[in-house]
């Protein structure tokens, strides 16, 4: 029953909301609610490569591949769309910190832009920041329930682009497309 209560879109809406709180009081908010979510994850993802291998229907939708390639796509606070949009910022240093920040966001590794721009202690970063990975586990979650993109159950490096890592972990080139989508929907709502 617990493990049930976990794949849901709240479980990802709760840990999300958790770790971007913490995470904009500097402490890393991921390796906190990793030790809850790292279980779940594992066996959400193994029960999912067990019913693919048995010619069944996978049961798990909440993935570890699912949070890393969308929820917090580069990185807490799903910020890759942020990156994009401060290449093109009228802010010197904004774009400096994007320059430096991409590379290492696309492979969902965002520390320099999290101390760079700041966001850590940003009252108006805050908003977007705790609200992009809750909308992204919304899409995510729902996309992948409506059958719209395939479940994961493979375990790509979480540090591999979401573009190609969503994709490789459902073996299904619709997750191309929902990476994209949300990708878009993060730039607009950051852009503000």
């Amino acid at each position: 029953p617990v493990l049930k209560g976990t794949d849901t879109v709240w479980f990802f809406v709760i840990m999300m909301i958790i770790c971007q709180l913490l995470w904009l009081i500097g402490i890393h908010g991921g390796a906190i609610i990793g030790t809850v979510t790292s279980a779940v994850y594992t066996n959400n993802l193994v029960a999912n490569a067990t019913a693919k291998m048995a010619g069944k229907a996978m049961p798990y939708i909440v993935t570890g591949p699912l949070s890393v390639y969308v929820v917090v796509m580069g990185g807490a606070g799903a910020t890759l769309g942020l990156m994009f949009l401060m290449l093109w910022s009228k802010s010197k240093q904004l774009k400096a910190v994007a320059r430096v920040a991409l590379i290492p966001g696309l492979f969902g590794i965002n520390e320099p832009l999290l101390f760079g721009t700041p966001l850590i202690l940003n009252p108006v970063l805050a908003i977007p920041f705790v609200l992009m990975p809750i909308i992204n586990a919304f899409l995510g979650y729902y996309a992948t329930a409506f059958g719209l993109v395939g479940r994961a159950y493979i375990n790509a490096p979480w540090t591999m682009p979401p573009f190609l890592g969503l994709p490789l972990s459902t073996m299904d080139w619709r997750a191309f497309i929902l990476v994209c989508v949300v990708f878009v929907i993060d730039m607009v709502l950051y852009y503000p």
